[in-house]
């Protein structure tokens, strides 16, 4: 279990890091808490759906509650609230800030956003520099039929055809 305080301790040492702050005040703590909770929320409204568990009434995050993360995510997280953090120090980025917030980033996104699949559709254009056989196949083939099981017959009526791994009903 990730608490709070520890992705808010996590990015305050970085900022001691940057030579932001030396030691952090209670009330700096309360804020940190307050940004990362405001910093989930704008995540998860992104479509980052990190899991994260916001206080029940805004602005009440207690230090010890359970964030709600993996713990691959403190990481990201603590870099992302560092950089996030600045602002209320009124400090600029730094080239090296504004890399720890891609890695961050990065490393959330490629995690949590699944890229589905898809079928180019018969009407698209394959595109230039296809010289080789281009004048006959121009244009991408179109999908399989899918057999509807509830109007077309049944799962049984259909065979493996091997060669291009697809079904075949064998009614036709």
């Amino acid at each position: 279990m990730i608490r709070k305080v520890d992705i808010v301790n996590g990015a305050f040492a970085y900022l001691v890091i940057w030579g932001i702050t030396s030691s952090p005040t209670p009330e700096d703590i309360t804020l940190g808490l307050n940004v990362l909770d405001d910093m989930a929320l704008q995540l998860e409204s992104e479509g980052l759906l990190t899991g994260y568990k916001p206080p029940t009434e805004y602005g009440n995050s207690g230090a010890n509650d359970d964030s709600g993360l993996d713990d691959w995510m403190g990481g990201a997280f603590k870099k992302i609230l560092a950089v996030e953090m600045t602002n209320h120090f009124g400090i600029p980025l730094t080239q090296a800030m504004s890399i720890s917030y891609q890695q961050g980033m990065d490393a959330l996104i490629h995690a949590l956003v699944k890229v589905t699949n898809a079928q180019n559709p018969g009407t698209l254009p394959k595109g230039s520099g296809n010289e080789l056989g281009y004048c006959d196949n121009k244009f991408y083939s179109e999908p399989a039929d899918t057999l509807d099981t509830e109007t077309d017959g049944s799962i049984d009526d259909l065979t493996l055809d091997n060669s291009n791994n697809t079904f075949i009903n064998s009614d036709c």
